[in-house]
């Protein structure tokens, strides 16, 4: 059976914006943010130093499970920004997966350590509506944001 190839990022209606970024000290994280592409370039760059409670529309943050990444919501990525309510949607790759950042000391995988890395993405990435979408161990960090 020929598996179906996904597109890893949204159709030419969405802009997707990738970088990995410092949320805390010595916690370099990869995210992702799917906005509409009649957002303007400038309104991403806002979204990236602060939270924007004015902001219309819904952000959905979505937060994979243990040896997940970005990619596994990729399939999901062209349903969500198709919804009219649905502003952007934040992926994050947990420390020690995907493209963020994998510290030598065991401290750093505690799950008060990921729980302070979620609640930096929500503090910094949120708007005045918000969806938590997780994924199994990502479950875990939904109630603490």
């Amino acid at each position: 059976m020929a598996q179906r190839s996904h597109r890893l990022f949204p159709d030419s209606s969405s802009k997707i914006y990738s970088d990995i970024i410092e949320l805390r000290p010595q916690r370099r994280l990869r995210v992702c943010i799917v906005t509409r592409k009649e957002k303007k370039a400038d309104d991403f760059e806002t979204h990236f130093r602060c939270a924007d409670d004015t902001a219309l529309g819904v952000t959905v943050f979505l937060i994979h499970g243990v040896g997940g990444s970005v990619e596994v919501w990729r399939s999901q990525f062209d349903s969500l920004i198709i919804q009219n309510t649905v502003n952007s949607i934040v992926a994050i790759d947990l420390v020690g997966h995907g493209q963020s950042s994998a510290p030598s000391n065991c401290e750093a995988y505690q799950f008060t350590e990921i729980s302070l890395d979620v609640t930096a993405l929500f503090t910094r990435f949120r708007s005045k509506n918000n969806i938590i979408i997780a994924h199994s161990y990502g479950y875990c960090f939904t109630s603490i944001s």
